[in-house]
Parts: structure tokens; sequence; C-alpha cells
């Protein structure tokens, strides 16, 4: 029960990144911070992923725009989670095209790292894919970087499907084993 809210923990994280707008909040990199490039992704078979699939009774227009708001708006903190307090742009413009990247600020002091990979909006569907690395929040001790993926289609007038893949790279096979058979049975609750 405990690589549950493990698991769940990290995949708050890498929901983190779907937010395109910028939040305005203060927000700096953390002391003997080191920008680089981000991790070699590596390929499916050795990451632990799981597929969450939402149908929305909304037209894609009204899903898209609801979408679209600011970090602090899109993550609330709980008891178990901390919310965002900000993000600090490491590349020029704002987050979501891509290459650029922003350290996001959680409110507990911890943060990540995150670039956009992968981002084309069309009339009927949106696709948006990004990693995440550089955790200082000791909760995902395990992640070496998460890679997350949204699609968003409309499926006719009224519907439209979110589709989002999560996957992460662990620091060892000993986290694989234990946390590979959660992902089965993970439910985000974000949504």
């Amino acid at each position: 029960m405990a690589h549950r809210s493990a698991l769940r923990h990290i995949a708050f994280l890498l929901v983190l990144a779907f937010a395109r707008a910028v939040n305005a909040s203060p927000c700096a990199p953390p002391p003997g911070f080191q920008d680089g490039p981000h991790p070699v992704i590596a390929v499916p078979e050795d990451l632990v992923s799981h597929t969450e699939v939402i149908d929305i009774s909304r037209p894609f227009s009204v899903v898209s725009d609801a979408m679209n708001k600011p970090l602090e708006k899109t993550i609330s903190k709980s008891d178990s989670l901390p919310g965002v307090s900000g993000d600090y742009m490491l590349t020029q413009g704002e987050f979501g095209s891509p290459g650029s990247r922003h350290i996001v600020c959680l409110t507990d002091g911890t943060n990540t790292e995150e670039e956009a990979l992968e981002h084309e909006d069309l009339a009927t569907s949106s696709h948006f894919r990004y990693i995440v690395w550089n955790y200082t929040t000791p909760k995902a001790k395990p992640i070496a970087y998460g890679v997350g993926e949204f699609r968003t289609v409309q499926l006719d007038a009224g519907h439209t499907r979110i589709t989002w893949t999560y996957s992460f790279k662990l620091k060892s096979v000993s986290f694989r084993v234990s946390l590979a058979p959660l992902a089965d049975g993970f439910s985000a609750s974000v949504f």
C-alpha cells in the first residue's frame, strides 16, 4: 500500500507539466542548481508506465480551454501532496513549446525540472509530451525521471477523450519489481 501512495505522489509530479500558462508566483532555482539537457529517454520496455483515459461530455474547445490555466489552479495542495507555488522559466517564452524548460516550485519547498518534448494543437485534437527530472522531493527518491503524454481528441461535437500516459524510469531494478504491478491498479484522481 505504501508503494501505491508513492506512485500517486510521483504521478502528481508529472501532472505539473500539463498546465501551459506561466505562474507569476515567486520561484527560483534551488541552491547549486546546474541546468543541463534532460536525461536520455529509455525504450518503453525499460519504463514503468500507466495510461488513464477519460471521456468528457463537452466539446473539445471547452475541454481545451478548461485545461489551459495556471499551475496553481491545476494542482491544489492536499493533506498528502504539496501544491504549486510557482515556476521559473529556464528558456525564453512560455512553457509548452518543444524545448521550453522550467523549474516548478512546490509549496513544501521542493521542486522539479521539466521540458516540453512535443506540442501540437489542432482544431479537434491536441498532443503534449514532456519529461520531468531533477526531483528534490524525498517522495520521488526511486525515480530517475518521468515522461508524460497527453492526447486530447474530439470524439464528436459534444464529447472529448483525454488519454494520459505517464512513465517512470526507476533508479533501481528492485523498485521496478515492487512498483510495476501497482501501475495496473492505479486510478488517477487529478482530473
